[in-house]
Parts: C-alpha cells; sequence; structure tokens
C-alpha cells in the first residue's frame, strides 16, 4: 500500500481540497488532500474553514468526535415567542425593563467545541476489490511443477 493518496491531475479543481499549494515544511508543491497523512498537521495552511471542507471529501474518514471544554461566561435569554437571545445583562442587579419578554434566563460558563480526527482514507476503505480464487486445476498444476523441479 502507497503511503500518498493518489488523485488525479485535475484541469478545473472543484475545491481548495484538490488545489495544489506551496508547502512551507515541505518546501514542495502539494495537493491540500495528502497534508492528513503529513507528519506536520495540523499545520498553519490548515485553516478551520480548509479542514471542515476536506472533512467533507472522500479522501479522509472521521475517525472520532472529541470535545474541548473552554470557560465563556454569557447569559442567553429564552423569549415568551420561544427564540433564544444572547443578553447584556448584570446578574446580580439585572434591569427590568430587559426582562418584560423573557420566559428564562441562561447563565452559561462553559462552551463545548467539537473537534474531528480525520485519518486518510486507506485502499481497504475505498471500495472493495474482489479477486476470483484461482482455479484449482491451475494451483494442481504449480504443486506438480515444484514437485518435479525438488
Amino acid at each position: 500500500m502507497s503511503d500518498h493518496i493518489q488523485l488525479p491531475p485535475p484541469v478545473n479543481p472543484s475545491s481548495e481540497v484538490e488545489k495544489y499549494f506551496w508547502c512551507k515544511k515541505r518546501d514542495m508543491n502539494r495537493v491540500f488532500a495528502t497534508c492528513v497523512r503529513c507528519k506536520h498537521y495540523p499545520c498553519d495552511y490548515c485553516t478551520p474553514s480548509r479542514i471542515r471542507e476536506l472533512a467533507n471529501t472522500d479522501y479522509v474518514v472521521i475517525e472520532s468526535v472529541t470535545f474541548i471544554s473552554e470557560r465563556r461566561k454569557f447569559v442567553l435569554a429564552k423569549m415568551k415567542d420561544g427564540t433564544y437571545k444572547e443578553l447584556d445583562i448584570d446578574i446580580k442587579s439585572p434591569n427590568p425593563d430587559h426582562l418584560k419578554d423573557v420566559e428564562e434566563v441562561y447563565v452559561i460558563s462553559k462552551v463545548l467545541i467539537p473537534v474531528l480526527t480525520l485519518r486518510a482514507k486507506n485502499e481497504s476503505d475505498s471500495t472493495e476489490t474482489i479477486r476470483d480464487p484461482e482455479p484449482v486445476e491451475i494451483k494442481g498444476r504449480q504443486r506438480k511443477e515444484k514437485e518435479t523441479q525438488n
């Protein structure tokens, strides 16, 4: 099995994933879809939007999804019409005018951010090729030829 993803040279690349770019780490032109196999991945070129686009292609497999917790403090209000709105109020002494149409108030201090782990797709992950077993008479003939040589 080869170490690289084999891509046909695109005449008109349909997405950012199939375009060539100058890799500063490898000092060569590369296709972004091959970056997942690189030891420097993710590098400076791998922006969140490019990685999201790569995750939606057939070149990679999403191996796992984990969460990173990040501390943020904000106030979220559920309005009487069912919508949610972020409020900029003091929790200890809120202004009653800001809370006229509010049904519930949520104080959020931790946000979970999903993180995808991408793995380059192997040949076995692609369409499986089924090989026909060799006919019995060919195997028998090869065995007889080996025995006569010994």
